[in-house]
């Protein structure tokens, strides 16, 4: 049909990135309501696909970043940020009282790391394991004013304990203002964004990550 030219070509969209393929894909929609003829399920099926794509490569590039943590008491996930110095991020309400903690490589190997400290009142906390020879690998976090609502969000994480499991979806909003921290007594505003990812228990701690592989 005539409309399906008005959308780009696919490899042009990858590049795009997804927020451009939803938008290509609204307008087919709607034409195809306008001119009563139904979206063709290759079409379908082809967004599909790219997005699936697109999520793949996002997993590949971040996966590597992203580390299980076991406290003794329960478990979440983290985000190398200094592979150098060997530090990590993850949530406050991860490593909560732990002094030490186990941390799972994405290769598998285990080694033992240390709560350098945390931040209640923003849910933020700071193991750090010896670099050594692990070789790791530190994520790219990407600048908060580059995060755009309709942009792809891959989450990465170890929820209900399973390692390196990946979700995806959307930014739903941003700057979303609500009371956050780990310390339920004293909860203060924290800025967040909405995605409609999956997130279960256990991924607290790990990635959400844009199209490059950015975490956000």
């Amino acid at each position: 049909p005539a409309y399906l030219t008005l959308l780009p070509a696919l490899e042009d969209m990858i590049e795009l990135g997804v927020a451009p393929l939803l938008q290509a894909a609204a307008v087919c929609l709607f034409l195809a309501f306008v001119l009563s003829k139904p979206v063709p399920w290759l079409l379908r099926r082809a967004l599909k696909q790219l997005i699936w794509r697109v999520a793949t490569a996002v997993a590949r590039a971040v996966t590597p970043s992203v580390v299980r943590i076991g406290t003794g008491f329960g478990q979440g996930s983290g985000i190398i940020w200094d592979a150098a110095n060997g530090y990590i991020v993850t949530n406050d309400h991860v490593t909560d009282t732990a002094d030490t903690v186990s941390v799972l490589l994405h290769n598998g190997v285990e080694v033992s790391g240390v709560v350098i400290g945390g931040d209640t009142a923003r849910d933020i906390s700071v193991v750090q394991i010896d670099p050594g020879d692990l070789d790791l690998v530190e994520a790219t976090f990407a600048p908060s004013e580059t995060i755009e609502v309709g942009q792809l969000a891959v989450a990465i994480g170890s929820p209900f304990g399973l390692d390196q499991s990946v979700t995806a979806g959307i930014v739903s909003a941003t700057n979303r203002i609500t009371s956050g921290g780990s310390d339920e007594a004293n909860r203060v505003p924290v800025e967040m964004i909405q995605t409609d990812a999956p997130i279960n228990p256990g991924n607290s701690g790990g990635a959400l990550a844009n199209r490059d592989g950015h975490v956000i």
